[in-house]
């Protein structure tokens, strides 16, 4: 099954060797993102790091950021959540020139209108801005913005608090100390 794959093309990426990762497993994967199965696509979207990590700078931008940059825009919230979560992996990888389009699914998940993205782009905040470069000249005042537009909406609404609006305060408070370190300098 393709969701096997999926996962053993993960696990097995390191042993299989950067030639025959970039021969064999990133064009199988590629098509994985394409797949009208949403399982094979949630399982790409949780097995994709390792497969990153071992083939070479160059063409994890041009075949694996494209990649990402569909399960980013898939049609289920489940797969962009699982794909968000693992964005700050993906900017640990990417090449400079590649920040600024990742910067931009990350706004993406941002402005997303499931809920649960958004919480997703809330939970990995302080590991996202920990990875950027703290002098670069991208634009990431959006991230703050979002930070705090969060933060209020939470303590301006008179509702009855649900699990996902804990879920939501939880990772507000768990990423003010990475969020302030970056914007305060």
């Amino acid at each position: 099954s393709r969701v096997v794959a999926a996962r053993l093309f993960n696990a097995l990426a390191n042993n299989i060797g950067v030639e025959l990762c970039e021969i064999y497993v990133v064009p199988t994967v590629a098509s994985f993102a394409e797949d009208s199965s949403s399982k094979v696509r949630r399982a790409l979207a949780s097995n994709f790091l390792n497969m990153c990590r071992s083939i070479t700078k160059e063409l994890f931008s041009k075949k694996m950021i494209p990649v990402y940059e569909k399960l980013s825009q898939d049609s289920l919230w489940i797969v962009r959540k699982i794909a968000c979560l693992s964005i700050h992996h993906i900017a640990e990888i990417c090449t400079p020139d590649n920040l600024g389009k990742l910067l931009q699914i990350y706004k993406c998940y941002t402005e997303d209108s499931q809920k649960f993205v958004k919480n997703s782009a809330l939970e990995v905040a302080g590991y996202f801005t920990d990875v950027l470069p703290k002098d670069n000249k991208l634009s990431v005042k959006f991230i703050l913005d979002f930070y705090v537009k969060t933060v209020e909406s939470l303590y301006q609404s008179n509702q009855v608090a649900t699990q996902a609006d804990n879920e939501t305060l939880y990772n507000c408070a768990f990423n003010f100390p990475a969020v302030l370190l970056f914007f305060g300098k």
